[in-house]
């Protein structure tokens, strides 16, 4: 079995602190509160995202990846981007939505126009 040591810092009392003042405390232990993230944490990053890997952000300083779809995005989160960014974002979105379209109700146009027919 392999065990795990955790220094508390001033920080981390503090966090500590709050978790205990919370109205719902008593129902689980700090363990199975620390088991919870952990799972959604490997959960959320266990496979991997292949489209992106850390090694692009390292190599190089000009790549950036959008943000997905599904976001809750306000302005600070696109802050980063340019109106050009979002631009290109929103028509990459457009017609691959566009393009689901086309080959839900014209599959067979869809197919046509994938092998370059107009």
């Amino acid at each position: 079995m392999t065990s795990y040591q955790w220094v508390v810092t001033k920080e981390r009392q503090e966090l500590l602190a709050a978790l205990d003042k919370l109205p719902d405390r008593s129902t689980k232990f700090l363990s199975e509160l620390i088991e919870d993230a952990i799972r959604e944490y490997v959960k959320a990053h266990g496979s991997g995202n292949p489209i992106y890997t850390l090694d692009q952000y390292t190599k190089d300083p000009h790549f950036r990846a959008w943000p997905s779809p599904w976001a809750s995005l306000g302005t600070q989160e696109l802050g980063p981007y340019s109106v050009q960014d979002v631009d290109d974002m929103i028509g990459t979105l457009t017609q691959a939505l566009e393009n689901l379209h086309l080959d839900r109700t014209h599959k067979r146009d869809a197919e046509l126009k994938a092998r370059g027919w107009k």
